[in-house]
């Protein structure tokens, strides 16, 4: 049977044909109902070099579907028909059928959609930004950029139930209402404002204890300024490019503490990606996590990361969804 796949070359999607995949130890078949796009899909098809792709260029990060067969290695009781969710790295998910270790996969419950189960890298991020890399406390100011988007969105919903407060940034100003509905105590355009003004505004002088940031370049000005003494600074991606400068004397006298998260330092197990996911869907579960999903089919990808690329739609919003 064929394995149709998404791959890239010179900066533009291809579709291919590959030979079904061959079931490697420790390994599960899963048959794909659903995958995730990640800005990690997009920024690979840029060329970054900070994105380390598959020797095929097949994209996709994560998704979800039904399994087909298992290695008779594997130990973790996964069997023929089970619903699962699944990360991958280094990409390589956007495939018809894929061979995936049984250490990056998690039951899919049966409340949740193969939907919900391709948003499982995006919900993992927000989770171990708030809760892996820094201990933070309740009434806690934080400073959110990329806030209506996949990590975005259920960064918001989990800080609330938290008890934080989340400013988000956004590039558009039609994001402000879904953004503070999602969550956010505040949430203003970036590019329409004097940022400093604006969160010293917010904050009554205060400023911020966190600023979370998923863009880069856009933020290199203001980014640090907006900290209070010894606040935080946290990068999980660079969305607008990577920073051409820092501002290394505004670090230094307010003592402002820097650090970049990779998700796979943190979800490195299979233990820490199954209690990680158990809370996760928990959340969903009981409904303090609410995923905002946008639908795309398997052969329309380009229309995807156009949308991906314009920030036209909000939420866990570029996910490609077909019954394969």
């Amino acid at each position: 049977m064929t394995n149709k796949a998404i791959t890239f070359e010179d900066g533009k999607l291809k579709y291919l044909n590959l030979a079904a995949p061959k079931l490697q130890p420790k390994n599960v078949i899963i048959s794909n109902k659903c995958l995730g796009v990640n800005y990690n899909d997009y920024n690979a098809i840029q060329g970054s070099d900070f994105i380390k792709i598959n020797k095929h260029n097949i994209l996709g990060f994560e998704g979800s579907g039904v399994i087909e067969s298992v290695d008779k290695g594997c130990t973790k009781g996964y069997k023929v028909g089970d619903r699962v969710c699944y990360i991958s790295f280094p990409g390589g998910a956007f495939m018809s059928k894929k061979s995936v270790p049984e250490t990056n996969i998690f039951p899919l419950p049966r409340f949740a959609s193969f939907e919900v189960g391709a948003t499982l890298l995006k919900s993992l991020m927000a989770y171990t930004l708030l809760g892996k890399v820094f201990s933070i406390k309740k009434n806690a100011t934080i400073i959110l950029t990329g806030a209506s988007g996949g990590v975005g969105s259920f960064f918001c919903q989990i800080a609330k139930k938290a008890g934080l407060n989340v400013i988000g940034l956004t590039r558009f100003d039609d994001k402000i209402s879904y953004i503070k509905s999602n969550g956010a105590v505040e949430a203003f355009n970036y590019n329409s404002y004097n940022v400093v003004e604006a969160i010293n505004h917010i904050t009554n002088g205060a400023k911020a204890d966190f600023f979370f940031d998923c863009l880069g370049a856009d933020v290199q000005n203001f980014a640090f300024d907006v900290l209070k003494d010894r606040g935080f600074f946290i990068s999980f991606g660079n969305i607008t490019g990577m920073p051409q400068k820092i501002n290394l004397q505004t670090q230094y006298a307010k003592s402002i503490t820097v650090s970049s998260v990779s998700l796979n330092n943190f979800i490195n197990t299979y233990e820490n990606l199954t209690s990680s996911s158990l809370a996760i869907f928990k959340s969903i579960q009981f409904k303090i996590l609410k995923p905002r999903i946008t639908s795309y089919s398997f052969n329309d990808g380009s229309k995807a990361f156009l949308d991906l690329k314009n920030g036209s739609k909000v939420g866990q919003k570029i996910l490609f969804y077909e019954e394969l």
